[in-house]
């Protein structure tokens, strides 16, 4: 099933909104959503604002955020603006403010189940089984941490091995322990 969102007619030209979308199209729909903002573009804001709106079409029709994935992004051009600006000896400098169209498709991941969101079995194939990862308490890392050599890289691989968090949560995490030990 495909879910749709648009965006029309956005004052912005639509090759910086092509060079985020191309960043954006390799990453799931809530991975695009967590790590885009971090980006030093403009163009992320409206990007990211459609894919919400996409995820949000999904959960009308029954879908997790998991479940989805990018079908395609597509920035199209709008109409231009004709100005222009008045120069020396009373000519005039003719300009375009160009506007853009956003679109965003989602799909469905092969195999999800729309009532349950848990993968299907299908022939030929095993059960996918989540693995759990291993949580670790900001204050094991920075005790961790305080030992010099050997204790910071046995906490560097506990974060390599079990940790998975949002861009935003790690960001946190790093200032919190460079203020605890100055």
């Amino acid at each position: 099933m495909k879910i749709i969102a648009t965006q029309k007619y956005f004052r912005m030209t639509p090759r910086k909104l092509r060079l985020v979308a191309s960043i954006a199209k390799k990453m799931e729909p809530e991975e695009a959503i967590a790590k885009l903002p971090f980006l030093k573009k403009r163009a992320k804001e409206p990007i990211i604002k459609v894919i919400k709106t996409a995820l949000a079409n999904g959960k009308v029709k029954g879908f997790t955020p998991d479940q989805l994935e990018f079908d395609e992004i597509q920035i199209c051009e709008g109409p231009r603006l004709k100005r222009g600006r008045a120069v020396s000896r009373g000519r005039w400098h003719p300009y375009q403010r160009k506007m853009s169209h956003i679109r965003i498709v989602l799909k469905t991941k092969e195999g999800s189940d729309k009532k349950t969101g848990k993968q299907k079995k299908t022939v030929g194939t095993e059960k996918v089984v989540k693995e759990k990862t291993k949580k670790i308490s900001l204050d094991q890392i920075s005790k961790l941490r305080s030992n010099k050599g050997e204790g910071k890289q046995k906490a560097d691989k506990e974060i390599a091995k079990g940790q998975q968090k949002t861009a935003r949560e790690t960001i946190k995490d790093r200032k919190s322990v460079r203020t605890t030990h100055k």
